[in-house]
C-alpha cells in the first residue's frame, strides 16, 4: 500500500508500487502547522488495487516505511509523481517478496526547520522505517550548518517519541563548490554527526550516481528525471533491504 502525505492535503491510496553535485534542496483532515518556507508538491492521488501474489508471509503485517523530505522525495517536475524514488523502491521491494506500506511525504523547498515543524503531524501514524531526506535547501540558502544539524537531530528525536522502535535513516546531501570549501565541508559533515549522535543509519548521498549527471536530471539541472529516480530508488532499495529483512524477522 502506498500513501502520498503532504501538507496541507493528505491522500492515501494503494499502488503496486540536488545543477552540480547536488543543486537540489528540493484532503480534508486536521492540517499541520503553517509552513512559510515550503509548498506542497503532491496534490493528487491515484489508486490501484492490484496486489502481487505471494509477497507476504500469511498473517504478517506490512513494513511501514516513511520517506520524509523535500522535492526529491516529492518527485518534483515528473509527469507522474509515482515515478519518484520512493515508489521505485516500493516496486522493487514488492518484486522481491516484501510486503511494504510506504508513505511519501515530500514538500518542495522544505528546509530542516520546516520539516521539524511538520514531523509531529506526519508521525500521527507510527512507522517501522523512517527515511529523512532534508538539508539541501538549507545548504543552498547558506543556513549555518549547526542549525541544520540541530534541526535534523530534533526531527529524529521526534520520530522516536512517536515510534520508539523505528529504524531512522538520515540521507546525506552534497553542495556545489560555489558555496565555499569551508562551508561545504562543515555542512556535508552534519549527516554523519546526526547519525552518530542519534543512533540512526546513514545513507551517505541520496543522489549517488545521479547528482551532476546532466542526462539524469531535468532541464533545471537540479531535479532528477524519471530515469534518475529509477537509479535513486534502486540505490535506496539496496540500502534498505537489510533493514527490511531485520524488521520483518523481528515483527
Amino acid at each position: 500500500m502506498t500513501s502520498f502525505l503532504c501538507a496541507p492535503r493528505i491522500g492515501r491510496f494503494h499502488i503496486v508500487a540536488v545543477a552540480a553535485t547536488i543543486l537540489l534542496c528540493a484532503c480534508s483532515e486536521p492540517q499541520p502547522p503553517a509552513q512559510s518556507d515550503s509548498r506542497p508538491d503532491l496534490t493528487r492521488a491515484q489508486s490501484n488495487s492490484a496486489e502481487p501474489a505471494d509477497s507476504t508471509t500469511p498473517g504478517s503485517s506490512p513494513v511501514k516505511v516513511l520517506f520524509f523530505g523535500d522535492s526529491i522525495t516529492a518527485g518534483y517536475g515528473l509527469q507522474d509523481e509515482t515515478d519518484a524514488f520512493p515508489f521505485v523502491f516500493e516496486r522493487i521491494a514488492v518484486e522481491n517478496g516484501f510486503d511494504v506500506d510506504i508513505t511519501a511525504s515530500g514538500n518542495s523547498g522544505e528546509t530542516t526547520a520546516g520539516g521539524l515543524r511538520r514531523i509531529d503531524w506526519v508521525m500521527r501514524t507510527p512507522y517501522d522505517v523512517v527515511v529523512i531526506e532534508l538539508g539541501g535547501n538549507d545548504g543552498l540558502r547558506g543556513v549555518p550548518a549547526s542549525n541544520a544539524r540541530a534541526n535534523l537531530a530534533a526531527i529524529v528525536r521526534k520520530v522516536r517519541e512517536h515510534a520508539p522502535n523505528s529504524t531512522v535513516v538520515v540521507a546525506g546531501m552534497r553542495l556545489p563548490p560555489s558555496m565555499g570549501a569551508a562551508y561545504v565541508g562543515d555542512f556535508e559533515s552534519i549527516y554523519e554527526q546526526v547519525a552518530d549522535d542519534t543512533g540512526s543509519k546513514l545513507l551517505p548521498f541520496i543522489l549517488q550516481d545521479v547528482g551532476g549527471v546532466s542526462e539524469l536530471n531535468q532541464r533545471d539541472g537540479i531535479h532528477p528525471t524519471a530515469k534518475g529516480h529509477e537509479i535513486i530508488g534502486r540505490n535506496v532499495w539496496l540500502f534498505l533491504k537489510p533493514i527490511l529483512e531485520s524488521t520483518r524477522v523481528g515483527s
